[in-house]
């Protein structure tokens, strides 16, 4: 259990913290003596830094006469000290953007374009799994005897592509048949109900079914096998500017990372079932490489059942009320822009 802080305890704290993130330098008794507005004498500010120091909230990197947060000081930080009401929020010009955006990758990457601009750090967006959103079209396109093109369009407006490579050949016509029965039947549903549904008309013997059934499970099993590509990442070289990146294994260890975006997906997909903005930092990670590192996420719903993740990873030396907040308005953006589908 956290050991709760005198008020000049956390004023001292919020000092100290607002002062590293804005300069990366340790931070000295007489630099919060001169920022704050209370009548502390630097003696009586570096006792109450030595204390917040015995507590974990603040510790002595190296020789330096100043002082650095610990993760727990930040965690404190994020959960009690900044503003939970009256948050300015984004400038919704800076998110304007994806309000005119409706196919699904163009979508997600622009999300995670904004979010790296705006945070200055890296953008991370998950997209939702495509067999949770239901279908307002699909069309199967001959592009040779064996390849066919899926275009999926959601009742939200996303768009998906995606090429299967059947057993047997279909002519156009045949596949125009098959578009013309799986739009008039089964619209408004979802990839797995369709392919409920198709595999009950199966059992019914019906050729025509079984030859559709087999697109449709060609079709899951792409996307199923292809989750990487859920996965948008922007802002890589922004780490670089950090100064705590100067240290050459700290970086490598964090691209190694990015590379192994396996390990992100698992990471946005514990806030998937989270409400709100959920801030992970430092040490908070499971994953050793990226523990110097904060990462600020929240969940977004495209209609009833599909659910994705978006986010910014940066230092723990992070703006954390800013980036909160970005990443907070950006869900709700892409919430409000979706939330007409039933």
């Amino acid at each position: 259990m956290v050991e709760e802080l005198t008020d000049r305890e956390k004023f001292i704290l919020e000092a100290v913290i607002r002062q590293y993130i804005g300069l990366a330098e340790p931070v000295g008794s007489r630099t919060i003596a001169k920022k704050i507005k209370l009548p502390l004498s630097p003696a009586t500010i570096r006792n109450i830094m030595a204390d917040l120091e015995e507590k974990g909230f603040l510790q002595h990197p190296h020789t330096s006469a100043g002082r650095i947060p610990t993760d727990q000081g930040y965690r404190y930080y994020v959960d009690n000290l900044l503003k939970k009401k009256g948050r300015k929020r984004v400038k919704k010009a800076g998110l304007e953007p994806l309000a005119k955006i409706h196919e699904r990758e163009e979508l997600m990457e622009g999300a995670c374009r904004l979010l790296s601009l705006l945070s200055k750090y890296v953008g991370i967006v998950i997209s939702p799994k495509v067999t949770d959103l239901r279908m307002k079209h699909m069309d199967f396109i001959p592009l040779t005897p064996h390849k066919i093109l899926v275009v999926f369009v959601s009742e939200n407006g996303l768009v998906y592509n995606k090429i299967i490579e059947a057993r047997e050949s279909y002519t156009e016509r045949e596949l125009n048949m098959m578009n013309q029965l799986i739009n008039e039947r089964y619209a408004h549903l979802t990839i797995i109900q369709i392919r409920q549904r198709l595999m009950e008309a199966v059992s019914e013997e019906e050729r025509f079914y079984k030859k559709l059934c087999e697109h449709i499970n060609l079709l899951s099993e792409e996307i199923s096998k292809n989750q990487i590509e859920n996965l948008y990442l922007q802002g890589q070289s922004n780490i670089l500017r950090q100064p705590e990146f100067a240290d050459v294994q700290k970086l490598k260890a964090l691209f190694n990372a990015f590379e192994e975006k396996i390990k992100l997906i698992r990471l946005l997909d514990k806030c998937i079932d989270y409400e709100g903005v959920r801030v992970i930092i430092g040490a908070e990670n499971d994953d050793p490489d990226i523990q110097d590192c904060s990462i600020v996420m929240a969940r977004y719903q495209m209609g009833n059942r599909a659910s994705g993740a978006l986010g910014v990873i940066g230092p723990t030396r992070m703006r954390y009320q800013e980036v909160i907040d970005l990443v907070d308005s950006t869900a709700k953006v892409i919430d409000n822009l979706f939330s007409s589908e039933e």
